[in-house]
């Protein structure tokens, strides 16, 4: 059965595209959630005009993004951050709390609030 898809759906296709799909698919489910429309030729020609809407839409979001891809390549991004040894990053220090105040009763949280006695206090 040939419908009309009138919203994007992930495993067919994009809105307004023609397409091929089983009876019972098309009745059951994608007219009544109102996700697609049964083909005709009125609707078809409808169609057409969704499909060249959407190419407009994406070709002005496209350029949108390139746009902002220029300007930020332009910048220059410098992220300060604390070192340990060797110039290499440091991991959080809230990482470790964080984690056992969120799930204190996992076994991996005591294991590993016992081996920091700063972050055990955190943690009971």
């Amino acid at each position: 059965m040939k419908i009309v898809l009138r919203a994007d759906v992930d495993t067919l296709g994009h809105k307004g595209d023609l397409v091929e799909v089983a009876p019972g698919y098309a009745r059951n489910y994608l007219v009544p959630k109102g996700l697609a429309m049964m083909a005709t030729p009125g609707i078809e020609r409808q169609a057409e005009s969704m499909r060249r809407s959407r190419q407009v839409r994406d070709r002005r979001e496209k350029e949108g993004a390139e746009a902002t891809a220029r300007q930020l390549a332009a910048k220059r991004v410098e992220i300060k951050a604390r070192a340990g040894e060797g110039g290499r990053p440091r991991r959080a220090s809230s990482s470790t709390g964080a984690r056992c105040r969120s799930s204190p009763s996992s076994r991996w949280a005591r294991t590993r609030c016992r081996s920091a006695s700063t972050a055990r206090s955190r943690c009971r």
